[in-house]
């Protein structure tokens, strides 16, 4: 400070100024070069585009996320019967938050949300959800005709054909990142799904994903149903007199004022 208010003279950098260029990021590597998810960052932008508060968008986007990742799973799974409803949303919300606390965080990573929704809705559910918080309607990659380039935590691989990685540093980041394993099963893909079709014993035991569905809605039909036979039948009312499980009798506490 002293130095800018005297107007002292400084070296000079010796370092030649780059020409700035502009790459085009993937749409699986958008994570690493945002502060926060493509999806929160997608909400921002809408948000401003319609002139609405953005506040609460950081809170409001693992909501927004999760809304978005239960929408894309029915449709692509085609499933009618789930348990993916508001009670389920809540203990995932609250269990997002007990680990984001437990990792002395303000806001989830997206482990925590997938580790999250793995233990809510499986593995399928949890792919779901990661590929929902990957979603970033405004960038097309496929009409881009920049030179592209892979970025990972700290480090970038420039062009196609280069294979050694960069040391960069993200300036928009505020939280440190890391690399953690998961093991997920995602739903196989065409080819694997035939080769299974041509090898599979007819002799031995078989699945068939159609009759499966119905026994397991089955099953979930009659589990709600008996939940809730048994929340009416343990239901029962205290008399209103003395008791304190329903609150302090105000009217006897009034008429014998001490």
């Amino acid at each position: 400070k002293e130095a800018f208010d005297e107007l002292r003279a400084y070296p000079e950098s010796q370092t030649p100024v780059a020409i700035p260029r502009l790459f085009d990021v993937g749409k699986e590597q958008l994570f690493f070069a945002l502060s926060e998810f493509p999806y929160t960052t997608y909400l921002y932008e809408k948000n401003r585009q319609e002139m609405k508060s953005d506040s609460h968008v950081a809170i409001d986007g693992v909501k927004a996320i999760l809304l978005q990742a239960r929408e894309n799973f029915l449709k692509k799974h085609k499933v009618r019967y789930h348990n993916l409803n508001s009670q389920s949303f809540q203990i995932f919300l609250q269990y997002v938050r007990n680990l984001t606390l437990l990792e002395q965080r303000l806001i989830p990573d997206l482990y925590t949300l997938v580790v999250s929704a793995k233990q809510i809705g499986g593995d399928l559910f949890a792919v779901a959800v990661l590929e929902a918080a990957r979603i970033y309607p405004y960038q097309d990659s496929d009409s881009s005709s920049l030179e592209p380039v892979t970025l990972g935590i700290e480090s970038a691989i420039f062009g196609e054909e280069s294979n050694q990685p960069v040391q960069m540093k993200n300036r928009l980041s505020e939280i440190s990142m890391e690399w953690r394993t998961m093991n997920l099963k995602p739903e196989p893909d065409i080819k694997k799904q035939q080769q299974w079709k041509y090898r599979w014993n007819p002799f031995g035991q078989c699945s068939w994903p159609p009759e499966d569905e119905k026994i397991e809605n089955l099953n979930t039909h009659v589990r709600e149903q008996t939940r809730y036979l048994l929340s009416h039948d343990l239901a029962r009312t205290e008399k209103f007199t003395s008791s304190v499980k329903d609150g302090i009798d105000t009217r006897d506490t009034l008429r014998n004022w001490h």
